[in-house]
């Protein structure tokens, strides 16, 4: 019974390693291991740290950590491409995101990306973000007209004159 709590605690402290390692924005081993609870200094942690490095589980770990985050690039990618087209068509922003393949097989994985949750949310975020900005440049231009006071009619007035001809009295069509 205790080989099995050691063997659970050694894959919990090695994960937390990964994690730690992965997530420092200048990775340093040494300095992630003794992080993650191992004990050691100096030379001794550094050379632990590279043992646990060519470790199969600590390596297969990591791959898939970076893989995840590439994933998750390349989704916001797409997200960032797609909710910025003017008349948005899901199948060119897959490919323009980096995404391989065309036709059906691009439509079907572009619409299984929109699907996952975690995509869905940060669409929603975008669709927020861009609504609170557009409110805000409403309240401005409120305020601006607000400033404006009563003269604001006699202002626009003096403004049409200057325009060309053809722009004082639009034809109504």
């Amino acid at each position: 019974m205790e080989f099995l709590r050691s063997r659970a605690t050694k894959r919990a402290e090695q994960k937390q390693f990964c994690d730690i390692l992965f997530t420092m924005k200048h990775p340093n081993r040494t300095k992630a291991y003794r992080l993650a609870g191992y004990k050691g200094t100096g030379h001794t942690a550094e050379v632990n740290a590279g043992r646990l490095l060519k470790n199969a589980e600590v390596s297969a770990y990591l791959e898939f950590l970076r893989s995840r985050t590439t994933e998750r690039a390349e989704q916001k990618r797409f997200c960032d491409i797609l909710f910025t087209m003017k008349n948005p068509n899901q199948m060119e922003a897959y490919r323009l995101a980096g995404y391989k393949g065309s036709g059906h097989t691009a439509e079907a994985n572009a619409s299984k990306i929109l699907k996952k949750a975690e995509v869905s949310a940060y669409m929603e975020f975008l669709r927020s973000r861009a609504t609170e900005r557009a409110e805000k440049k409403a309240d401005e231009i409120v305020k601006e007209l607000e400033n404006l006071g009563p003269d604001f009619s006699e202002s626009l007035t003096k403004r049409k004159e200057h325009l060309p001809g053809s722009l004082q009295n639009p034809k109504k069509t």
